[in-house]
This record gives structure tokens, C-alpha cells and sequence, in this order.
């Protein structure tokens, strides 16, 4: 939460994880690099451009203090790296009905704009506004692309969906963006995955780590964690937390190291204050697992630019769909590293191809022509009017005088 940079109240706060509304950066970036591209009238190919040239965002947030952060955040973004970009805002209470969601999307519709970013949970509520959106027109139409934010998680990939029905018809060619602690070929996270692993192979070890696990939940019953550390795939994936736990643990370790070497033997002994340990975590850059981390000094949390975000985009999985239902599978599309963002493979839009939709509707003219029976009376009279009006001046002149013309 962006709460937790308030230093008024937070002093000594630091995350190596940047808070939700600096999602908003990478968010920006993909969809306008602020270099004056734009595209109103689509076409691009996704994976020859830098942005996919999006100069009209919806975004539709839950009215709450992660929702209202977050869209704040987009806001200020749009303002500061695509300031030709507009952005227009739509709230919606968690606990919203059928008809509050269907008079929002309502409003969604009147903006005319075909890009839509949503951030919402929990997933009956995003199932509702899809399928809203489907039946008002502003989804699944091929035409309209929906991005969400890490709420929706893995919501959307796997579930069944009915072919033609609205949902089906909604998610397809959607995307979700998030943070992530590393990818494959990283060098410091590919260590701390063979880390993890040997842990999880020897036994030893998994019986030390489950001594330290607390025995009591938060009401004093005993708690059972076999679950999850007898599973096959416990300690196989460090998953999305484990990367940035590990990188806070050693942000922590090499400051204190650091003021340790760094302190003049002749003030004393060595102390480590609070303020000197926070100063010197939030003052530091070091290569972690999730790559590169660098923090804003003034609030604690991670600077964006130097986080890993993911775009991962929803398609249809051929070995679990057939002509009666679909079920999407998500693909990694785009990796947002080192404030720019690289693609892996190209987004597949709702269309189901590449090339990136406009971000207005076509704009046509309407000459409102008279209709060519009436065209063809108009004609007529025209002509008879111009010859009776030719003989009407000849025979005037031919009688000029006469004394009834006279």
C-alpha cells in the first residue's frame, strides 16, 4: 500500500518490493512512451513497437485505499512520462450489485474509449464487470482490450468458460501486470532457485526448517504446516515473495556490514542506530535476485525502474479447450526491467492477432445526403425553372414595346 511510505507514521520503513501504485510506471510506459506516438487509428504490430501508443486510458478502481492509491498513481504517471495522454477514472465499491456495475460500465461506454485497465477484486466482482462489459459492447467485441492489475492473479487462467458466452468472449486477449522477484537467466535469482532446491532435497534441512516454523496460530491452536512443506513442490519455486524477502534480508545484512567498515574505530565503540541502518539501506543500490535495487530515499520503497514487472497475457489453451468450452492459459508476453520494456513474444489481442487495436473508435462522416429520388425532383424543377425563366427573358425582350411590358 502507498500508506506505508507516510514516514510520519512509518519512520523506519523500507521494501524491496515497489508499492502498488508504482505498477503505474511500467503500466505507462507499455502503453505510451511519451514520445508523441500515437495510435488512433491502430495497425501497429505489437512486437515492432515500443509502446503499443495508447493515448486514452479508462481505469476502473475499487473505492478503497489500494484502489484510490493505485489510480492516483496512474494519474500522476500519465501526467509526468505521456502528458498528452488522457486518462479518466471510474470508482466502484467492492460490494457492488449488477446495477451499480451496469451503470458504471454505462459511463465507461460514453468515453468511447477502447483501453481499459481494472483494478478490482475479489474475482466475482471482475467476473461481474466482464460480463457487463460484454453485454454493453465494450468487451469481447475484438476491437476493446482489458489489462488488470495483480489482483486478478491467476483468476482468469484455467477456469472453464462456455464458448460465446459473455466471459469467454471478455477474457480473451486480456493481460495482467505485476511485479515479479526474477526471471530464468538472471543470474543472482537462477542461484537462489538451485538454493532453494538443494534445501528442498535435503531432508535434514527441510526438518530444521520445519522446527522453526510457530507451532500456534494467532489463536492459540496448534497448526499443521504439513501441508505445504510435505507437498512435492515445497522449496521447488521461490514463488513471487520469496526473491524479495531475501534481497530486504540481505539489504539489511550489507548496510549494517557496510557502516560497520566504514565506522572510525576512534568515536568508539561500533553502535547500529535505527536511523543509521535505515539511512544506509535506503541510500544503497546492490544487484538481488530480483534484480537490480535501488530505493527512493525519501519514502523507502523500491524506485520502480529498477523492479522486474511482468505482462502476461491470457489466450486459449488448445489442449484443454474444444468446441464446448474454453480455458485460457496465461503466456509471459512482456518483461518491464531497468525502466524499459522488453518483449519476449508478441500480446495476442482480443482479436486474436498482434497488431494493437485503436484506442478511439473509427471515425467516419455522415454527409446526411438528400435522398436521390428527391435529388433528381430538385433537378427537374431546376431545369424547368431555368428555361422558363430563359423564355420568360426573351419574350420580354421581344415585347419591350409593347405598352403592357412598357
Amino acid at each position: 500500500s502507498p500508506a506505508l511510505d507516510d514516514k510520519s507514521q512509518y519512520k523506519y520503513f523500507a521494501r524491496t518490493i515497489p508499492n502498488d501504485d508504482d505498477t503505474s510506471v511500467p503500466l505507462i510506459a507499455r502503453l505510451n512512451s511519451g514520445s508523441g506516438d500515437n495510435n488512433s487509428s491502430g495497425g501497429k504490430d505489437e512486437s515492432e513497437s515500443e509502446s503499443w501508443g495508447v493515448n486514452f486510458l479508462a481505469v476502473m478502481y475499487v473505492d478503497d485505499a489500494y484502489g484510490n492509491g493505485f489510480a492516483q498513481g496512474i494519474q500522476v504517471a500519465a501526467q509526468v512520462m505521456a502528458p498528452e495522454m488522457q486518462v479518466q477514472t471510474f470508482t466502484i465499491p467492492y460490494n457492488a450489485d449488477d446495477a451499480h456495475v451496469e451503470r458504471v460500465v454505462a459511463s465507461m461506454k460514453e468515453s468511447e474509449f477502447m483501453y481499459f485497465f481494472v483494478i478490482l477484486s475479489p474475482m466475482s466482482l471482475v467476473d461481474k464487470v466482464m460480463t457487463a462489459a460484454a453485454d454493453a459492447g465494450i468487451a469481447g467485441t475484438g476491437k476493446h482490450t482489458w489489462l488488470f492489475s495483480d489482483t486478478v492473479g491467476s483468476g482468469i487462467a484455467g477456469r472453464k468458460f462456455t464458448v460465446g458466452s459473455p466471459l469467454e468472449r471478455a477474457y480473451r486477449g486480456t493481460g495482467v501486470l505485476s511485479a515479479r522477484g526474477g526471471i530464468p537467466g538472471m543470474k543472482a535469482f537462477d542461484a537462489l532457485v538451485e538454493g532453494m532446491r538443494e534445501l528442498g532435497e535435503s531432508v535434514e534441512d527441510k526438518k530444521y526448517l520445519h522446527s522453526l516454523l510457530p507451532k500456534y496460530n494467532a489463536m492459540g491452536q496448534v497448526t499443521n504446516h504439513s501441508e505445504v512443506t510435505g507437498s512435492d513442490s515445497y522449496l521447488m519455486s521461490p514463488g513471487l515473495v520469496a526473491p524479495f524477502l531475501y534481497d530486504a534480508v540481505i539489504s539489511a545484512g550489507l548496510s549494517a556490514c557496510n557502516l560497520k567498515m566504514n565506522h572510525n574505530t576512534t568515536a568508539g565503540s561500533f553502535v547500529l542506530s535505527g536511523d543509521d541502518h535505515y539511512n544506509a539501506i535506503v541510500n544503497s543500490t546492490f544487484k538481488g535476485s530480483s534484480g537490480t535495487i535501488s530505493f527512493n530515499s525519501k519514502t523507502g520503497t523500491r524506485n520502480p525502474k529498477s523492479a522486474l514487472f511482468s505482462l502476461v497475457n491470457f489466450v486459449d489453451d488448445p489442449d484443454a479447450s474444444n468446441s464446448e468450452v474454453v480455458q485460457f492459459m496465461s503466456q509471459e508476453t512482456d518483461v518491464f526491467e531497468s525502466g524499459a520494456w522488453r518483449s519476449l513474444q508478441p500480446f495476442a489481442f482480443n482479436s486474436g492477432n498482434t497488431t494493437v487495436p485503436s484506442d478511439l473508435p473509427e471515425t467516419y462522416v455522415d454527409r446526411n445526403y438528400i435522398p436521390a429520388g428527391l435529388r433528381a425532383i430538385g433537378l427537374v424543377l431546376c431545369g424547368v425553372i431555368i428555361v422558363l425563366s430563359c423564355g420568360f427573358t426573351v419574350w420580354t425582350k421581344k415585347k419591350e414595346k409593347l405598352g403592357i411590358v412598357r
